[in-house]
């Protein structure tokens, strides 16, 4: 559904998102259902989001990426090795100045998911990686928030039914259904930014040198725990579980 949806909002058409499940083919009724009622809440997101926000103030330009070699700051040499990339969904253009766009769907908002927005390096690397490509200075980024459905289909409603009740539900409470936040990075963060990125950079190499790679071990149980545990743990044989294949396509040169 996150494809589909940041589909129809690249495109402003809810149809072009719907195109993001012509390639799932259900095995069962039970799936063939779960498949109807995921395109009924793509249709009903999008038809709320574009009746709520409209059309942008200011010229728009959909998916905006970088590709940039990283520098060391102190003598702005380039890395032989590595290269910072990344794919922002949007940028805006107004008179007031450059605005990064990001779209992020979530099954809840509150305090604590937009709090760390404050501190997501992910706005970092976005703001400082579109600078650097086009030689423009980037005000902010303006994060839209779109909520999945807090309804579900009743035993006696149709799916045309529920679809026709979910989407007057989001243009009745749009307030609940999306939220919208504007973060800024200052120049002094950017330039802090750059130093920590090539000291990161100087840890990798060192690691690749030493064949030493430091592990995060307060995340190994989160999210039912990390399927590479066997080999942290050197188990026997673990090896064996584990196969090595070729990068992404979409990660290629962003190292």
């Amino acid at each position: 559904m996150g494809s589909a949806v940041h589909k129809g909002l690249e495109t402003g058409r809810v149809e072009d998102a719907l195109t993001e499940f012509d390639g799932i083919y259900p095995n069962d009724q039970k799936e063939a259902d779960k498949l109807e009622i995921n395109k009924t809440i793509v249709r009903a997101i999008l038809e709320g989001y574009f009746d709520y926000y409209g059309d942008w103030d200011g010229k728009f330009m959909s998916e905006m990426e970088f590709d940039i070699p990283i520098i060391n700051p102190a003598t702005d040499a380039k890395s032989r090795t590595f290269r910072l990339g990344g794919k922002v969904d949007g940028l805006l253009e107004t008179e007031e100045g450059n605005w990064l766009v990001e779209y992020k769907t979530a099954g809840s908002v509150n305090k604590t998911y937009v709090e760390r927005l404050a501190l997501d390096t992910q706005v970092t690397t976005y703001i400082y990686g579109v600078q650097r490509q086009l030689g423009i200075t980037i005000d902010g980024i303006i994060y839209r928030i779109l909520r999945k459905p807090s309804i579900r289909q009743r035993k006696d409603e149709t799916l045309l039914q529920y679809r026709d009740r979910l989407i007057q539900d989001y243009k009745d409470r749009p307030e609940f259904y999306f939220y919208g936040e504007s973060l800024y990075r200052s120049q002094e963060d950017i330039i802090e930014f750059e130093r920590e990125l090539w000291s990161i950079t100087q840890d990798m190499l060192k690691c690749r040198r030493e064949g030493l790679w430091y592990k995060n071990t307060s995340r190994c149980s989160e999210w039912g725990g990390c399927e590479y545990m066997p080999l942290c743990l050197q188990e026997e044989d673990a090896e064996i579980l584990f196969e090595t294949r070729e990068i992404n396509p979409e990660l290629e040169g962003a190292a």
